[in-house]
């Protein structure tokens, strides 16, 4: 593919993605992602156009079907995307996380077009030092968790950080290996 082609090819994808983006704020369709299932070449994930917000400040454990759509830190005052069911499981590259953060912003998810992915201290302030619910997290995320997930600090050009909450150890990773991602609002107050 020469210059002038792969110009158009980038062109064509953005037209496509200004109005599948546009589609998504009309009519709350869902949106096509790369996969993040090895083997498959694209993959559906529901996008809820009007989320009813239900953000909890509750340091206690959160039940799945809560209904809560982020919790907010008192620690920290950093308030975090709490996964509904159908994207707890969702994994993708560091390379993909961008494009996942871009959709919760475009459909304001629970309330705010802000969401980032956090640094790699901001995501090590949920760890604890004993368990809940197999995972060294804090309580009110215990139920909505799983093993290793994205930070946006960089090691170096081809690693980025990931923070384990099964082992409670950070570790770089390569970007296109796939792992889970908690987006994050706010600033951090220091602790």
């Amino acid at each position: 593919m020469n210059q002038e082609q792969y110009l158009k090819k980038i062109l064509q994808v953005t037209l496509e993605n200004n109005k599948m983006l546009k589609d998504i704020q009309e009519h709350g369709i869902a949106i096509t992602m790369p996969s993040a299932n090895i083997g498959e070449d694209e993959s559906s994930i529901p996008v809820v156009k009007e989320v009813k917000t239900k953000i909890s400040k509750v340091q206690t454990v959160i039940e799945n079907n809560s209904n809560v759509t982020a919790w907010t830190d008192i620690e920290t005052n950093l308030t975090w995307e709490f996964k509904p069911n159908d994207r707890k499981n969702l994994i993708m590259s560091q390379i993909d996380c961008n494009d996942y953060v871009d959709n919760l912003n475009i459909i304001e998810y629970s309330g705010f077009n802000d969401w980032r992915l956090p640094n790699l201290k901001e995501l090590k302030s949920l760890l604890t030092a004993e368990k809940t619910n197999f995972s060294y997290i804090k309580p009110a995320l215990s139920k909505n968790t799983n093993y290793s997930y994205w930070t946006a600090t960089k090691y170096d050009s081809n690693f980025y950080m990931t923070v384990n909450f099964n082992n409670k150890k950070d570790i770089k990773s390569v970007k296109e290996n796939l792992d889970f991602v908690r987006c994050v609002r706010g600033e951090m107050k220091s602790i």
